[in-house]
């Protein structure tokens, strides 16, 4: 089956012309805060409020010095009070609350916030149970095998409106027999932890076979979404993507060295001695309101089609009553670490 690679350009028209997600662009006429917290029974999330100043305010300079202090802060699983750190980290207006403690998943959760001078806010979500993973395997394709097929399986098909992001975490690690110029002999062990980013399976004869949607992505590190080009990627997924209980995928296989950060001394003799490379999938359920706010933050940065004035300039997404940004939760379920055959 040949792989069929469509231009980045191109991907980002399709992708948005599949779009579902009911977006809107607003003008920002009065204060309002910024919430993001993405709750997981998995680790403890951080919450972070910022205060947004008003779009075109002649103020905005001194909006950006709210008193940040008289912030009140409240959250709620199922009715029951979680508790929050006293002594927030302040950067700036953001104040950084946690890490909080894991919420237990498949419950209801509510955060509250309010500061004088800004509408109250009010955003819910319920935290999803992880996928219920039953095996991953790899195989390799190709002649020179630098490709990996990677077939995920769940317990069972996954029900209808569900919502994923995968993930896979490369670790490498070798070792070093290293000589010095006075005969000093040792050895080391250098690792190095990266995220390699999927690729879709879809056949030239078969166009179909192609979700547009799934080429939406978005940095993530372990308690929240973050701007391009750090932490790694999540790919986002629906139960459309699966075939039954089912999917699989492509990364490119990776036995570079990993190796010192700096240069070994003059005259050093260093031989390698042997490395493993471990993959790690993750696969992630998402709430609805993660979910669509990931998607938002994928069109707003590949969004090219504003350039030719065919789409508006941002879209944007929020479940916050009353101000901006996202009240979500994810459950992940990690599988390995695997060694790829030959």
């Amino acid at each position: 089956m040949k792989l069929l690679r469509i231009p980045a350009l191109l991907l980002s028209a399709l992708a948005l012309a599949a779009c579902e997600i009911p977006f809107s662009v607003e003008n920002i006429s009065e204060p309002a805060l910024y919430v993001q917290y993405l709750a997981s029974p998995g680790f403890g999330s951080k919450v972070m409020v910022a205060y947004a100043s008003p779009a075109f305010s002649q103020e905005a300079a001194a909006d950006a010095l709210a008193d940040m202090s008289n912030l009140s802060l409240r959250i709620s699983l199922n009715g029951e009070p979680v508790l929050i750190p006293e002594e927030p980290q302040r950067t700036g207006n953001y104040m950084i609350f946690g890490p909080l403690a894991p919420l237990k998943a498949g419950g209801r959760l509510e955060l509250g916030a309010s500061l004088p001078g800004c509408p109250e806010v009010l955003a819910r979500t319920e935290i999803p149970s992880p996928p219920a993973v039953e095996s991953v395997t790899m195989t390799p394709e190709g002649d020179e095998e630098e490709l990996l097929k990677v077939n995920v399986r769940l317990a069972g098909a996954p029900l209808e409106d569900s919502r994923f992001a995968l993930r896979v975490i490369v670790r490498r690690t070798d070792r070093y027999s290293i000589t010095l110029p006075d005969g000093t002999e040792s050895e080391k062990e250098f690792s190095g932890t990266f995220y390699e980013t999927p690729e879709q399976i879809a056949s030239t004869a078969d166009l179909a076979s192609l979700d547009l949607d799934a080429f939406a992505s978005v940095n993530y590190e372990e308690g929240g979404f973050i701007g391009r080009g750090g932490g790694g990627m999540l790919n986002l997924l629906t139960d459309k993507q699966f075939n039954g209980a089912e999917y699989s995928f492509h990364i490119n296989r990776h036995d570079y060295h990993a190796g010192p950060e700096q240069e070994p001394e003059a005259g050093a003799k260093i031989t390698h001695l042997g490395g493993e490379t471990l993959y790690s999938v993750v696969l992630y359920s998402l709430s609805e309101e993660a979910y669509n706010f990931c998607k938002a933050a994928y069109l707003t940065n590949f969004n090219m089609l504003s350039n030719f004035g065919v789409t508006p300039p941002n879209f944007t997404y929020t479940n916050v009553k009353g101000g901006l940004g996202v009240v979500g939760a994810l459950s992940g379920a990690v599988s390995g670490p695997i060694t790829a055959p030959r």
